[in-house]
């Protein structure tokens, strides 16, 4: 099957695409991670980007795109199990950051990362940036940005 990004940009309405992100992000972070449904859904989804990666009709994972004062925050980032260590979540990170550029051209693009998921957002040039701290339901997070120089590389990673 092939596969297909799709993507709400802030302020787009598409409730079917929105619906499998959430599926998606409800069964990484509130099934498995056990993140609290009130903390995983927030007032956010209504104003950010929703980028969803699919093949035919299944939902394989998806990110959020918000712009914040602090620049563009890819969050909400979530791989469905059955599919993880198949690289999709390189090309998932690679499409956010590039429609990223599409809806904001010139603002920094920054992570909050789980800790232990920090290795794989560094492998795409991503690189810490601030102290480790607690969000969402008792997990480490550390701050992560990506500068021009690793972005301009990006794109050239295998």
């Amino acid at each position: 099957m092939i596969l297909r990004f799709n993507l709400i940009a802030p302020g787009e309405d598409s409730p079917e695409i929105l619906k499998m992100c959430h599926a998606i992000r409800d069964k990484v972070f509130i099934e498995e991670q056990e993140v609290p449904r009130e903390v995983e859904r927030d007032d956010n989804d209504s104003t950010s980007g929703h980028l969803l990666l699919s093949r035919g009709s299944e939902g394989v994972g998806t990110l959020r795109i918000r712009l914040t004062e602090q620049g563009i925050k890819l969050e909400r980032i979530a791989v469905m199990a059955r599919e993880r260590g198949k690289k999709f979540g390189q090309l998932l990170i690679k499409e956010g950051i590039k429609r990223s550029r599409e809806l904001y051209p010139t603002e920094p693009i920054y992570i909050l990362s789980q800790v232990q998921a920090a290795p794989f957002y560094a492998s795409l040039g991503f690189v810490e940036s601030g102290d480790e701290y607690i969000e969402e339901g008792n997990r480490l997070h550390v701050t992560m940005t990506l500068s021009p120089e690793a972005e301009a590389k990006i794109f050239t990673l295998k």
